[in-house]
């Protein structure tokens, strides 16, 4: 009974492990194999060197766009807009 209840806790972690790797666009089958086979070393392991999720817009949606003030890198002060150089130093913005 004890046998059957763990293996299937690590048959739904290697399942979550397989899906969660393809959102993240990692090698899916093979992470999922290393936690069936080895679930207590690979499922942590997988937990610390799993990729950030990647988002991909739709066409024709726009980006993020940040309204607030900016920081320059070079002198430390803020700016208002987007512009490609610091209005109080004149170092390039990137």
């Amino acid at each position: 009974m004890s046998f059957a209840f763990g293996f299937a806790i690590v048959i739904v972690i290697a399942i979550f492990v397989y899906t969660d790797a393809q959102k993240r666009g990692m090698n899916a089958f093979l992470w999922a194999l290393g936690t069936l086979l080895f679930c207590i070393v690979f499922f942590p392991l997988y937990l610390i060197l799993r990729n950030p999720v990647v988002l991909v817009l739709p066409p024709g949606v726009p980006g993020p766009v940040s309204t607030g003030p900016r920081l320059c890198a070079t002198c430390g002060k803020y700016y208002e807009g987007a512009a490609q150089f610091c209005p109080h130093c004149g170092a390039r913005q990137g």
